[in-house]
């Protein structure tokens, strides 16, 4: 009998010493699932036939609560302030989207209006990833089409630097979690760090700009997104999973037994013997953790 996220979830609980493979997947899976729900809280039922066209414009997604410290109107953008949120951090990254852009009043409003309006649509059955990436799309298309020319090569060198800033983090995080305790020359550092560039690389490219718009750590101020790039990806590798079904705690076990055998053999020619087989005890740790929770079928 399959189990459940449910019992993911349990299992992790009850068996920290895992590894922080195993765990981190499994966060990834609860928020999924949190996400699914969320999406489709939100989403409005459709409309009768009978009743009449709601000609109410779309709320805007500010208040008219107290301003934050330092939301000051942005320099650049005609003396327009940024809609104010709930969230420190929306009101943020409206301020850092108005440094950028140089928006003026209308166009705040314009974007603030379209964000709020271009969240996933679950309401006919698509799979939550899909949904996502098509969001996404038209998000970006829309607020293109609201921005000027110049505004606009502003905005992609906004998502570039994005990118290569997640590139960039992935590849630290990856030498601190796997090499960090390792006594590696300045030459041997920056092999592995060309290598794990190269790695991340791969992974946000997995991803497109206009779907990353909407996830978490969007610099767009789209709310509280729960739905991490690591969540979004995972969910794509369990939907690829043949004959599994989503949230399969043995589809995310093969999936994470993967990535270990992935790494076992990623530094050869950069690490010394010695340094290799301390590097991969961690790996096999990891794994032997992986097989007391969910053992091969």
């Amino acid at each position: 009998m399959k189990r459940t996220l449910l019992t993911s979830a349990i299992l992790v609980a009850f068996g920290f010493a895992a590894g922080w493979f195993f765990k981190s997947a499994t966060q990834d899976l609860a928020t999924i699932e949190q996400t699914i729900h969320s999406v489709a809280k939100r989403t409005p039922p459709a409309a009768s036939q009978d009743s009449p066209p709601d000609s109410t414009p779309p709320p805007l997604a500010g208040n008219s609560g107290n301003r934050s410290p330092g939301m000051e109107p942005v320099p650049g953008s005609d003396g327009a302030e940024p809609p104010q949120s709930s969230s420190e951090l929306d009101n943020a990254r409206w301020l850092r989207l108005g440094e950028v852009l140089g928006l003026d009043a209308g166009q705040t409003k314009a974007l603030e209006a379209l964000i709020a309006e271009s969240r996933p649509d679950m309401g006919n059955g698509q799979n939550l990833d899909t949904a996502y990436a098509e969001a996404g799309v038209k998000l970006e298309e829309k607020m293109l089409a609201a921005l000027t020319p110049e505004q606009r090569e502003e905005f992609k060198k906004l998502q570039l630097r994005d990118r290569e800033n997640r590139v960039e983090s992935k590849a630290l995080q990856s030498y601190q979690a796997h090499l960090g305790n390792l006594d590696l020359t300045a030459n041997q550092r920056e092999q592995a760090m060309d290598a794990l560039r190269q790695d991340a690389e791969q992974q946000v490219s997995s991803i497109a700009d206009s779907t990353r718009l909407l996830l978490a750590d969007s610099f767009l101020p789209i709310g509280d997104e729960r739905l991490t790039e690591d969540g979004f990806r995972l969910l794509g590798q369990l939907k690829s999973s043949p004959g599994t079904q989503p949230f399969d705690i043995e589809a995310l076990a093969a999936i994470k037994r993967e990535e270990i055998a992935s790494k076992m053999n990623r530094f050869e020619g950069i690490l010394t013997p010695g340094q290799l087989a301390r590097y991969r005890i961690a790996l096999e740790e990891s794994l032997a953790n992986l097989e007391k929770i969910a053992p091969r079928q």
